[in-house]
C-alpha cells in the first residue's frame, strides 16, 4: 500500500480517537495554514498517524511561575480552538490568550515569558491573538523567548511581545501562508472508485480532492492566501515597528537562525529562557510590581492610619525631593551615598530574600529610595545595616525592627507581605 494510500487508510478506519484526528485533518487540509511548509506534512502526517491518548490537558498547565515570572509553553502546532477531545491535542490561541491575561492581571507576577518552540498553525485565530498580547504589553513586560522556533504562525506571536530574544539554534520567521490541495482522483481511479458531486453555486465544490484544482478555483484560493499575506504583514509591521512591512516582506518567508534573525530584525538578543530567567529575576525580586506597589500603597479597609508624624524628640523621617513635605531627602548630609563601585561580577547574587531584607532595612531608616543602588551593587544585607546606621545615628531616624513593640500584629503581618520577606527573614530585620 502506498503512503497516500495508507494515510487515507488511517483517516477513514480509525478506532479510538478517530474524532480528533479527522477534526484536526479537516482544520489542516485546503485552510490556509501560517505554517513552516517543511513542517506542513509532517504535522498532518503525525496526526494521521494518532498517537496514544493521554490525560486532558489543563489549561493552566501553560503557564509556569518562576518567582516573579510567569512563562507560558507554547509548543507543537497551534490550532484556533481546543477541540472537543483535548488528549493529544496541540495548544489553542484561545488558551494562550486565556494564559497571557491570567499572567498579566497576576499581581505577583512582574514580567510574562512566552517560550515558543513551533512550526505554526492554523491562520485562523493568529492575527486576534497577537493583538491581544500586543495590547496587554502596555499592562505589563511580555517577553518571548524563541527556544527553538517560532516559525509562521509561531512569529507572529513572538513579534507580539515587548522584546523577542532567540536561542543560538533557535530559527524565526518564514513570514507567509500556505495551503495544501490533495488531488486523489488517480488514486480513486485506481482503486475504482468514482465521486460526483450534486450542488448549487458555481464555486461550491472548488478545490474538492476528489477533481483536480481547476485555474479559476486556484486564482480564488490564490486571492484569499494572499489577503491573509498581507494581513500577517501588518500584524508583524504594527509589533515590531523597526522591522516595518517593508522588512517582513522583504525577507521572503525565509527562516533565520540565532544571530542572523538578530541581525534581520526579527529579534532583539540572543539568549535562553535559563538565562532570561537568571537575569530577570535579580531586576524583579529588586520590588514589588506596579500592582503590587499601588496594592500596598492602600491601607487595608481595617487598618488604623499610620502616626502622622515622629515623637517630638525624634526627628520627622526625611522625604523624597519634589514632595512639598519636610527637607528634600538630596539635602540631607548623613545620607548614605550610593555604593561607588559596580557589583562583583565573581561575588554570589543576591538571593530573593537578601533584596527584601534590604528594602525593609533602608525604609525602616526612612531611606527607601537608596535600596536599589545596595541591591545592584551586590552588597551583604549586613553591610547595608552598618552603614544606616551609622549614618542615621546623630541625624537620621532610627533604624529598628519593623515589628511593632506594642505588638500590633495586624500592621506587622501587613507590612512584612508588602516587603516580600519571609517570616524568618522579617523577623531579623
Amino acid at each position: 500500500m502506498s503512503e497516500s494510500t495508507s494515510l487515507l487508510a488511517r483517516l477513514f478506519r480509525r478506532g479510538r480517537g478517530g474524532d480528533l484526528v479527522g477534526e484536526l485533518y479537516s482544520r489542516a487540509m485546503g485552510q490556509p495554514l501560517l505554517v513552516d511548509p517543511e513542517s506542513g506534512q509532517a504535522l498532518l502526517s503525525a496526526y494521521l498517524r494518532g498517537p496514544s491518548p493521554t490525560p486532558d490537558r489543563e489549561d493552566s498547565d501553560l503557564l509556569q511561575r518562576h518567582g516573579q515570572i510567569g512563562v507560558i509553553d507554547v509548543s507543537g502546532p497551534l490550532v484556533h480552538r481546543a477541540p472537543a477531545q483535548k488528549f493529544c491535542a496541540p495548544p489553542s490561541y484561545e488558551e494562550i490568550a486565556d494564559a497571557v491575561d491570567s499572567a498579566v492581571d497576576d499581581a505577583e507576577l512582574a514580567t510574562v515569558v512566552l517560550r515558543l518552540d513551533t512550526p505554526g498553525g492554523e491562520a485562523a485565530g493568529t492575527f486576534d491573538l497577537a493583538d491581544r498580547i500586543r495590547a496587554r504589553r502596555d499592562d505589563k513586560r511580555i517577553i518571548a523567548v524563541i527556544d527553538d522556533r517560532a516559525l509562521s504562525a509561531g512569529y507572529a506571536i513572538a513579534s507580539a511581545a515587548s522584546e523577542v530574544w532567540i536561542s543560538r539554534t533557535g530559527r524565526a520567521g518564514s513570514i507567509g501562508v500556505v495551503t495544501y490541495h490533495v488531488d486523489q482522483s488517480g488514486l480513486n481511479e485506481a482503486l475504482g472508485v468514482r465521486v460526483e458531486y450534486i450542488y448549487a453555486g458555481e464555486r461550491k465544490v472548488d478545490g474538492n480532492p476528489h477533481q483536480p484544482l481547476g485555474d479559476e478555483a486556484r486564482s480564488q484560493i490564490q486571492g484569499e492566501i494572499d489577503r491573509l499575506y498581507d494581513l500577517f504583514v501588518e500584524t508583524v509591521a504594527a509589533g515590531r515597528p523597526a522591522l516595518g512591512a517593508d522588512g517582513a516582506r522583504a525577507t521572503q518567508a525565509a527562516v533565520y537562525g540565532g544571530q542572523r534573525a538578530v541581525d534581520a530584525g526579527l529579534a532583539d538578543r540572543v539568549g535562553t529562557l535559563r538565562e532570561l530567567l537568571e537575569e530577570y529575576t535579580a531586576s524583579t525580586a529588586d520590588g514589588p510590581s506596579v500592582t503590587r506597589m499601588e496594592a500596598a500603597a492602600e491601607p487595608a479597609p481595617d487598618a488604623e492610619p499610620a502616626p502622622a508624624a515622629a515623637q517630638p524628640d525624634q526627628p520627622a523621617p526625611p522625604t523624597l525631593e519634589g514632595t512639598g513635605e519636610g527637607e528634600p531627602l538630596a539635602e540631607l548630609p548623613d545620607q548614605p551615598a550610593a555604593p561607588a563601585t559596580e557589583a562583583d561580577p565573581t561575588a554570589p547574587a543576591l538571593t530573593d530574600s537578601q533584596t527584601a531584607e534590604i528594602r525593609a532595612v533602608c525604609a525602616a531608616a526612612g531611606l527607601a529610595d537608596v535600596a536599589d543602588d545596595y541591591i545592584q551593587a551586590g552588597t551583604d544585607p549586613e553591610r547595608v545595616r552598618a552603614d544606616l546606621l551609622a549614618a542615621t545615628a546623630d541625624t537620621g531616624p532610627e533604624v529598628r525592627s519593623a515589628r511593632s513593640a506594642e505588638g500590633d500584629t495586624g500592621h506587622t503581618e501587613q507590612y512584612r507581605e508588602s516587603t516580600g520577606l519571609s517570616r524568618a527573614a522579617y523577623d531579623n530585620v
